[in-house]
């Protein structure tokens, strides 16, 4: 397990815009008309990623490919996606 207690004898480095990667895909997407964009409606082709550690804070963010997010599996969301699920149930009967 990562340890959580952040390094306070040397700064947190912030994002630093300077330092953006771009990435181009190599398998584009058809481009959508201006007036079918929307939130939720179009996938990118493209996603933006940005390490971060307790103990260096941000790294380089980069501009690449759009691809899976790897979670673990007892990340939070998964919890609060049953609660919802549950919830929406018991608000309904």
């Amino acid at each position: 397990m990562p340890d959580f207690n952040p390094d306070t004898s040397k700064p947190m480095t912030d994002i630093k815009y300077d330092d953006l990667k771009f990435i181009q895909t190599t398998r584009p997407l058809p481009r959508c008309p201006p007036e079918e964009l929307g939130f939720g409606k179009v996938i990118a082709d493209h996603m933006l990623m940005i390490q971060w550690s307790a103990g260096n804070g941000w790294g380089a963010p980069e501009i690449i490919p759009s691809g899976p997010i790897g979670l673990h599996p007892f990340a939070h969301v998964f919890h609060y996606a049953i609660e919802c699920y549950e919830g929406m149930k018991a608000y309904k009967d």
